[in-house]
């Protein structure tokens, strides 16, 4: 297009910024590992998966913070995401919220994967619930996100 109103110009990067959420994850990356990077396979179903935990599994989602989180005072839990490596949990406990990461044990390659996942944690806190529990070694959790009320008090 000729005109003097406008130019065109080819971006280079040289490097990378990638942040993964806000508090989450952020980081310099190689610009070849950016271009070689594929959506995780949960992507374009997690919105649904997280839909359908969040308005008929409240009560497991509940058992998943007792059990696995030591959150016996639960106000709210809500799921936040679900991706190939777990699932992140947002609680809220009388005025302070936290988030959580409780990752899956096994390998998922497709939703269905996932949906058993998910299937299978709800199983282990209720039988933990019911004193069932024939696994000592919680699945793997990290807390993200720590409400700053907390650091006041």
């Amino acid at each position: 297009m000729e005109s003097p109103k406008f130019s065109f110009y080819k971006l280079q990067p040289e490097r990378v910024y990638f942040v993964g959420g806000f508090g989450v994850l952020s980081k310099w990356i190689p610009v070849a590992e950016y271009e070689t990077a594929v959506p995780d396979i949960l992507a374009h179903e997690m919105s649904r998966i997280v839909a359908r935990m969040n308005g008929e599994h409240e009560a497991e989602l509940r058992l998943m913070c007792r059990h696995f989180l030591g959150a016996q005072e639960v106000d709210q839990v809500t799921a936040t995401t679900v991706d190939r490596l777990g699932i992140d949990l947002r609680v809220t406990s009388g005025e302070l919220t936290d988030e959580y990461r409780v990752g899956f044990r096994e390998k998922v390659t497709s939703t269905e994967d996932a949906k058993s996942e998910l299937v299978k944690m709800f199983q282990e806190a209720w039988e933990r619930e019911h004193d069932y529990a024939w696994i000592e070694e919680l699945p793997p959790v990290i807390r993200y996100a720590e409400d700053i009320l907390r650091k006041r008090g």
